[in-house]
C-alpha cells in the first residue's frame, strides 16, 4: 500500500513543480505520517520525489489521530493543534503539513495507477483535512499569541504611563513645597 501511495504522491508532485522543488531542498530527510488506519514512511530524494523508507528512525513523525476529525464538528482550532503530534524535527513536520495541504490532487490520471481512484478520493478528502490543519495551525498559533500577549502593554502605553507618573511626581513635589511653605509661615 505504501508503494502505491508514494507512486500517487510522486505523480502529484510532478504536476506540482514548485512543491517538488521545495521538497528537493530537504533532500535525504525522512518522515513518517501516522494515520489511524495506516502510516506512510518516506525519504525525500534529490529531485524532490518521495522514496520508500524502511528504517525505524525518521527525521520527523506526524501523528494525526482520528479525533482530529472532530474539527469538522466543533471548529476548535486550538484543540486540533493539541491533537496532532509532531516529533523529531517539528519545523520540518509543519513544513510537510503545509506542503501537502497545498498540493493539487485533482490532476492524476487514474487509469495508469492501479487502485488509484480509491486512493485519490481518499487523498482528496485527506487533503481537505491537511488544509484545515495547516491553515488552522498558523491561525491558532497567532490567536494564542494574541490572547496570551493581551496582558502585555505596548511601548506607547508604557511611555504614556511613565509620562503620567512623572507628572504625578511633579505635582507631588509642588504640593510638598506648598505644604512646607505653609508650615514655615
Amino acid at each position: 500500500m505504501t508503494k502505491t501511495i508514494l507512486l500517487l504522491l510522486n505523480k502529484i508532485l510532478i504536476s506540482n513543480e514548485s512543491s517538488q522543488h521545495l521538497l528537493a531542498q530537504h533532500y535525504n530527510k525522512s518522515f513518517r505520517i501516522i494515520f489511524p488506519v495506516f502510516s506512510i514512511s518516506a525519504i525525500i530524494e534529490q529531485n524532490g520525489n518521495l522514496g520508500i523508507y524502511d528504517q525505524d528512525e525518521v527525521d520527523s513523525t506526524i501523528k494525526i489521530p482520528l479525533s482530529s476529525m472532530n474539527y469538522l464538528i466543533n471548529q476548535d482550532k486550538l484543540a486540533i493543534i493539541k491533537q496532532i503530534e509532531i516529533s523529531g524535527d517539528k519545523n520540518f513536520g509543519l513544513f510537510l503539513l503545509e506542503l501537502l495541504s497545498k498540493l493539487n490532487w485533482n490532476i492524476i490520471d487514474h487509469d495508469k495507477i492501479p487502485g488509484s481512484k480509491i486512493l485519490a478520493n481518499f487523498f482528496i478528502k485527506l487533503n481537505k483535512q491537511f488544509q484545515l490543519v495547516a491553515t488552522n495551525a498558523a491561525q491558532s498559533i497567532t490567536e494564542y499569541l494574541l490572547y496570551e500577549t493581551e496582558d502585555l502593554v505596548t511601548q506607547y502605553e508604557m511611555n504614556d504611563f511613565c509620562r503620567e507618573v512623572d507628572e504625578l511626581n511633579n505635582r507631588a513635589d509642588i504640593l510638598k513645597a506648598r505644604i512646607n511653605l505653609l508650615l514655615t509661615t
